[in-house]
């Protein structure tokens, strides 16, 4: 449903991602993998190739735990 690209600075959605349900959930464990400890912080900066001040998903994100910063939307390990 979600592609995260090396680096982890861009997105990619795949069709299963239009369930909404289910985009929620998938951004959430993104999230989580940072809350978690599994990775130290992520920063999307893309999202299906568009800047996330013009994805129309930028509100999912926000949703789902991350923060809006510079360059994107950040989760962080507090």
């Amino acid at each position: 449903m979600l592609y995260l690209e090396r680096g982890g600075r861009s997105l990619q959605t795949l069709p299963a991602f239009a369930a909404s349900d289910a985009a929620d959930a998938a951004l959430r464990a993104l999230a989580g993998m940072v809350a978690e400890g599994r990775l130290r912080s992520l920063r999307i900066e893309r999202l299906d190739g568009a800047p996330i001040p013009e994805s129309p998903h930028r509100e999912r994100l926000a949703r789902a735990g991350f923060r809006a910063s510079y360059r994107g939307y950040v989760a962080a390990h507090s």
